[in-house]
Parts: structure tokens; C-alpha cells; sequence
């Protein structure tokens, strides 16, 4: 289904893929994956930026890093700035155990490498 056909379809039957962040991280990783840079930007346009769709650490680092990585630099950047928003708006408790997941995955990281 081409992407145009599918986003009519979204706008037609409601929210599909934009309710469920899984989902639409998969989308995402499967349109870079196939070099649709242009195609997971709108997707990424129209679930988060214009129907808010709430995603987590994970979505936009999937789509920051995807965007970089097929020469996107400017879609990178804004996704980093959104990522850097959605970072203030996360309730202190979450940061902090945000912080202590980042500490653990790096403490096993060298662990691992040492």
C-alpha cells in the first residue's frame, strides 16, 4: 500500500497506528530500513507532530538516527529538538529512572567490553 493510500486511510477510519507506539516505531524502522527516508518523515510529521501521538525515548531515536543515517540532517536535527522537549516534559521520577536505566545499559556496556 503506498503511503499516500495508507495516510488516507488513517484519516478516513480514525487512529490505527498513531495509538499504539509500538506499532508505529515498527513502520518507522521499516520505511528506513528500506530507504523511504522522505516516507517515515511524514509518517513521523503526522503521528507526532500533528496528532500528538505520545512516543517514548526509543521512537525518536529510532527516527533521529534513521533520518542521519540516509542524509536527512536537517529531519534529524528537528527530531532531536523534539526529543530534547519531550525530555523537559517527562515527570522527574521518570527522568530519574530514565538516568538509571542510561547508567545500568553503560555499566553493562564496559562490562562487557573490559
Amino acid at each position: 500500500m503506498e503511503l499516500g493510500a495508507l495516510m488516507e486511510l488513517e484519516g478516513e477510519e480514525g487512529p490505527w497506528v498513531w495509538a499504539d507506539v509500538y506499532k508505529l516505531t515498527r513502520l518507522v524502522r521499516a520505511l528506513v530500513a528500506k530507504g523511504r527516508a522522505r516516507a517515515a518523515w511524514r509518517v513521523y510529521e503526522a503521528a507526532v507532530r500533528r496528532e500528538g501521538c505520545e512516543v517514548d525515548e526509543y521512537m525518536y531515536r529510532v527516527m533521529a538516527r534513521g533520518m542521519k543515517r540516509l542524509g536527512l540532517e536537517a529531519e534529524a536535527a528537528e527530531v532531536q529538538a523534539d526529543f530534547a522537549e519531550w525530555e523537559v516534559r517527562v515527570s522527574p521520577p521518570a527522568r530519574h529512572l530514565l538516568d538509571e536505566m542510561r547508567a545500568r545499559e553503560n555499566s553493562n556496556k564496559t562490562a562487557t567490553t573490559a
